[in-house]
């Protein structure tokens, strides 16, 4: 827990991209030809197709495909222990991190003071630090990333700046804030013009 690492975030989208299978040769199946579909949450054919041998995709499958950017994330879940009695379908090491994010140029100073003062409980500032611009984490972007995709730095939060992200993680989750937080919140978001 607090490790800061590099590793791929997925960016959100409203629609669904797929691969599907666009033409099939029983003969040999490395001839197969796939397509990128689009779709919408609702659709029927989602989740919903007979099964792709080749893929080893069953019928209540989907092979997505998404766009990931590689970034910055905090560690903020302990690490899981192989459990060998459960098999492949739950032996994955995931990890929940918090992606990290920069400001801008062009972000409007506006922008930049409410972050700072913890207006948002989804996002969380994040001052300049080992070689990363000012910023601030994205807790509305939690996301669960597969231990050996990711590449940790050569440094960590300290405890207390662990202690203040678990602490904020803890408010926007539950809603539930530290006293602490709450007076220095107030008070910060008081004195912005």
């Amino acid at each position: 827990r607090g490790q800061i690492c590099w590793g791929p975030v997925l960016y959100m989208s409203s629609q669904i991209q797929r691969l599907a299978l666009a033409s099939y040769d029983p003969e040999d199946e490395r001839r197969n030809r796939y397509d990128i579909l689009q779709s919408e949450p609702d659709d029927e054919a989602l989740f919903n197709h007979t099964p792709v041998y080749e893929l080893r995709l069953q019928n209540d499958e989907e092979l997505l495909v998404n766009t990931a950017k590689r970034r910055p994330v905090i560690i903020v879940s302990q690490k899981n222990h192989f459990w060998n009695m459960g098999g492949a379908r739950i032996s994955e090491r995931g990890l929940v991190c918090v992606p990290m994010y920069s400001f801008q140029d062009s972000d409007p100073t506006e922008f930049r003071s409410r972050i700072k003062a913890q207006e948002y409980p989804w996002w969380l500032y994040l001052p300049e630090s080992h070689g990363f611009r000012e910023g601030f984490a994205r807790l509305d972007r939690l996301q669960v990333i597969e231990e050996s995709h990711l590449r940790p730095r050569s440094f960590a939060l300290s405890d207390d700046a662990l202690w203040f992200v678990s602490e904020w993680l803890r408010y926007y989750m539950t809603n539930e804030i530290d006293p602490l937080f709450w007076d220095a919140r107030l008070e910060a978001i008081q004195s912005l013009p």
